[in-house]
């Protein structure tokens, strides 16, 4: 029973690191390539790795007055690559549901993680007066290179591009 709080406080660990990602990677460096009909960044994403995950959720549940084994179970719950933590805006309510969306991860060009989104009810416009939603992907192993990862909008057509890549790959100018 206690595992349903861990992945609600997984979700709130990450979503309370950053109220608009802006293609951060917390030392990770991120590309993005649109490509869709409005070449605007209407798909942005923050990626997390496990440790930095594991810090924000060790905080809130410090906060809490959590336990040991509270903080046990948070970890074992953390996928060993982190998460994608994905933003969508669109125009409107339907089109910004995330069932319309396919999240795909290639590493060496090879598919490793396909997930459509599920049906998930949009949040009311911001001062964009675009609808929006989050999507959290999962990351089964530490990135040590780089992965694809792309978010596919299966109502409009085309798909966001994004390139993430180790702190281990970039090398300082020396």
């Amino acid at each position: 029973m206690k595992f349903i709080p861990v992945i609600l406080l997984t979700c709130w660990a990450i979503l309370g690191c950053s109220t608009t990602p802006t293609n951060i990677g917390n030392g990770y460096t991120i590309t993005h390539k649109i490509n869709n009909t409005f070449q605007i960044p209407l798909v942005t994403i923050e990626y997390r790795d496990y440790q930095d995950v594991l810090k924000n959720m060790i905080k809130n549940i410090d906060n809490r007055l959590g336990d040991d084994e509270e903080k046990k179970e948070a970890a074992l719950a953390i996928p060993k690559g982190g998460y994608i933590y994905v933003e969508i805006e669109r125009a409107t309510l339907e089109a910004a549901n995330t069932k319309w969306f396919e999240f795909v991860i290639l590493k060496h060009g090879k598919n490793i993680y396909r997930e459509k989104g599920k049906s998930k009810i949009p949040n009311t416009p911001s001062s964009n007066r675009r609808w929006w939603n989050v999507q959290l992907v999962p990351i089964e192993n530490v990135i040590n290179d780089e992965i694809t990862f792309y978010v596919i909008d299966n109502v409009l057509g085309g798909r966001d591009e994004f390139v993430i890549k180790s702190p281990n790959l970039q090398r300082p100018d020396s």
